[in-house]
């Protein structure tokens, strides 16, 4: 659907008129300072289009979107790594940001590289990702709680599964991803040379990047709403925790955002690997049709090897 038929007003399903009007005249908070009274209208016009999408006020390629992903799942061909990096967007998770800091030096010198190659706001950071970024690295890291976790991880799988049973099977796999994503997000990233290299992912990225923000409390009532009716990404989160949530609707403004004619891909990196995500490499059908509904564009999500595999072949 284009996106000029989609940007006029409708108030979505219980909003009140004065809460639309507060959307209304909302200055998204993007990192575009200052701009000038009709650039925040177009901005105010496209938070309203997100805020239809994810509430489905918009019709949805749902069953066609499943079809596809079904027949990746059987081919056992899902991640097509093969992008022209002029015609795509590209947007980056918390985890992403951090594990392209903490790769090799060659691997993170070549993905630096590429980026400051890539055509200026090519890249979106979602705004929760770049508040996420810095809660890592100013934990706690690693105390002895996540300690026993990777230690049971490790020696007490299938005592888990035993335990859950067959039935709970993919639970059980969803929940040791969960483990391993916790204690990814727990090791040390504050020593000097992990900052270092993390300072300079986030100079390179900040050249080439938006960083926009769906207001919150507009948007909060949705994340309720979609992690009880289990619609992706974040229902296998807590259910006080809408982070996944918010990275995706931050992502989606921006795809909003940059959306040209001369886009034809959207690629999110990210290693968290939940079934809310995919499963297998299989991107969730319903992530697809949201970008589809939005812009029309064809969406993948890849891990951080399979985008430091695509610099590779394309620096």
């Amino acid at each position: 659907m284009a996106l000029s038929g989609m940007c006029h007003w409708l108030y979505p399903s219980g909003m009140t008129k004065r809460l639309a009007s507060e959307m209304a005249a909302d200055k998204t908070n993007t990192e575009v300072n200052c701009q000038p009274s009709s650039t925040m209208n177009d901005l105010s016009d496209k938070v309203q289009t997100v805020f239809k999408v994810l509430d489905r006020r918009e019709k949805l390629a749902a069953l066609p979107k499943l079809e596809e992903a079904l027949a990746s799942l059987n081919s056992k061909n899902s991640i097509n790594a093969q992008v022209d990096r002029d015609s795509t967007v590209f947007g980056f998770d918390t985890n992403a940001v951090i594990k392209i800091s903490s790769l090799s030096r060659s691997k993170s010198d070549n993905i630096i590289d590429f980026i400051k190659t890539l055509p200026k706001h090519h890249i979106i950071i979602p705004g929760q990702v770049a508040q996420e970024t810095w809660n890592v690295i100013t934990r706690d890291h690693h105390n002895s709680k996540i300690g026993q976790i990777i230690t049971m991880q490790k020696t007490d799988v299938q005592s888990i599964r035993t335990l859950l049973g067959d039935v709970k099977a993919d639970r059980t796999f969803d929940l040791l991803q969960e483990l391993r994503a916790i204690y990814q997000e727990y090791q040390p990233q504050n020593d000097s040379d992990s900052l270092r290299s993390l300072t300079s992912t986030i100079t390179n990225l900040k050249a080439v990047a938006i960083c926009p923000f769906v207001p919150r409390a507009q948007f909060l009532q949705l994340a309720e709403v979609r992690q009880k009716t289990n619609t992706p990404p974040g229902f296998r989160d807590s259910g006080d925790n809408h982070g996944d949530y918010f990275v995706w609707a931050d992502f989606l403004l921006g795809v909003c955002m940059l959306n040209k004619p001369n886009i034809t891909n959207i690629v999110l990196v990210t290693d968290d690997t939940k079934s809310d995500w995919s499963i297998r490499g299989v991107t969730h059908p319903m992530l697809s049709a949201e970008i589809d509904a939005l812009c029309g564009k064809k969406f993948q999500l890849w891990g951080v090897q399979d985008f430091s595999r695509y610099v590779e072949l394309n620096i």
